[in-house]
């Protein structure tokens, strides 16, 4: 086995050379069997551990280039700033500002992540809530919990309003112009419309009033149309 400083050179070289490795190679690199030697001698040359395959690839610590989400992939192997995959779970959740749903965790870590969640959930590093059809982890602060979610609303209703045709659209704006441009109830629109053939569903309606900033009390479409 190599003494300490040209162990620490040559599992230097071998993970610059290499990038990153697992186990074998830093063993091989310094002539010895036992892993507490290993990663003695790495904490003296400074390392990461990747957040992905179970934590069984290492690189040196400067040698990731972290994305604007904090990670950094090599080929399918992941390294984060918050290193472990529970803390940079939290993470990612954290600094999303409308939080995020399983399937976009799983494709921001490329990993299954249930396992993972459920147990920060149960701990309390975040929360799982149920907005529209969708379960949504968001921050563990109430107040971070409470925005997060409401752009996630105002998330769902802009998608539910590009969805619509732009001449569903129109119909909706319409019935509420021929009434002066007051309120009229989302429920009340989808049955007019329904019975002219026009097929909307009254959470389409509400995605619409929200997008154009119509709420009870106001007559916003008339306001903006005498301004046009």
């Amino acid at each position: 086995m190599l003494p300490p400083s040209e162990a620490q050179e040559a599992l230097r070289r071998c993970l610059e050379r290499r990038l990153v490795v697992d186990l074998a190679p830093l063993l091989q690199a310094i002539g010895t069997r036992c892993r507490v030697t290993v990663f003695r001698r790495l904490r003296e040359v400074g390392y990461r551990t990747s957040f992905t395959h179970g934590g069984r690839y290492y690189a040196l610590a400067d040698t990731p280039r972290f994305d604007e989400n904090g990670l950094w992939f090599f080929r399918s192997i992941g390294f984060s700033q918050a290193k472990g995959l529970r803390a940079t779970i939290v993470e990612l959740i954290e600094r999303s500002p409308a939080g995020l749903t399983y399937g976009e965790l799983g494709r921001l870590t490329t990993v299954r992540v249930e396992n993972a969640l459920s147990a920060l959930v149960r701990q309390g590093s975040c929360r799982r809530l149920r907005v529209g059809q969708h379960s949504v982890y968001v921050g563990c602060d109430p107040g971070t919990a409470t925005d997060q979610a409401r752009r996630r609303e105002e998330q769902a209703q802009s998608d539910w309003t590009r969805a619509l045709p732009a001449a569903s659209v129109l119909d909706i704006l319409l019935e509420v112009i021929r009434t002066g441009g007051v309120y009229v109830p989302p429920r009340t629109v989808t049955v007019r419309l329904m019975a002219r053939g026009v097929a909307v569903d009254e959470s389409q309606v509400a995605a619409v009033y929200a997008e154009h900033g119509l709420v009870p009390g106001k007559k916003t479409v008339q306001a903006r149309r005498s301004k046009s």
